[in-house]
């Protein structure tokens, strides 16, 4: 049965504590880029208090670590976990479901293949229902993003120009500049996605 990671701190603490270990870096250090408080991380990493998603990501992208790479290596020390909607799941096939939620018609983004190094190419499926929107903000990535719409359409939003890609068609940029991707259809659309990290 699955196990929800959030309920696992001691579990998520460990491991956190080793990348860190991994990394050569001091709680001092983490905390003046992460930005989260230095009592904060220790607590985390004694398994003595939770943490949310959100805080899991700024807390990974100090050891240069995707969030996605870290859940993938979990995976070897917890057998199979779950978040609930709206965060972090893991399903069928080792696929990781990183945003969103399983139920039927809501926005979600499948990791289809477990990162083990934070240079991987990470594959993805993106599911964005009628008339949705990734995120609300410029978002950006390390590393080259291609990809092919295989339902609907998919507007992708720059700082200075937009661009449709139609079913079948294949679109590919470089992921840090500023994009947003959106759904501006009636109809469902669905995206396979690599970002090749440099």
């Amino acid at each position: 049965m699955a196990k929800d990671l959030i309920s696992l701190p001691k579990e998520l603490g460990t491991n956190l504590r080793l990348l860190r270990t991994i990394t050569d870096k001091t709680l001092d250090e983490v905390a003046s880029v992460s930005g989260l408080s230095k009592s904060f991380i220790s607590l985390v990493e004694s398994g003595s208090r939770s943490i949310k998603p959100f805080d899991l990501k700024r807390l990974l992208a100090v050891y240069n670590y995707t969030l996605s790479w870290f859940l993938s290596k979990t995976q070897d020390t917890i057998e199979g976990f779950i978040f609930e909607p709206s965060a972090l799941v893991q399903t069928k096939n080792h696929s990781l479901l990183l945003e969103g939620s399983r139920k039927e018609g809501s926005l979600c983004i499948l990791l289809l293949r477990p990162m083990r190094h934070e240079k991987d190419t990470e594959f993805m499926e993106i599911y964005l229902p009628a008339e949705t929107v990734l995120s609300e903000t410029f978002t950006t990535v390390e590393g080259e993003v291609r990809g092919v719409v295989i339902l609907g359409t998919l507007l992708i939003e720059m700082k200075d120009k937009e661009y449709i890609i139609r079913e079948r068609e294949e679109f590919c940029f470089d992921g840090q500049k500023p994009h947003i991707f959106r759904n501006f259809t009636s109809i469902a659309t669905k995206v396979l996605l690599t970002i090749t990290h440099t």
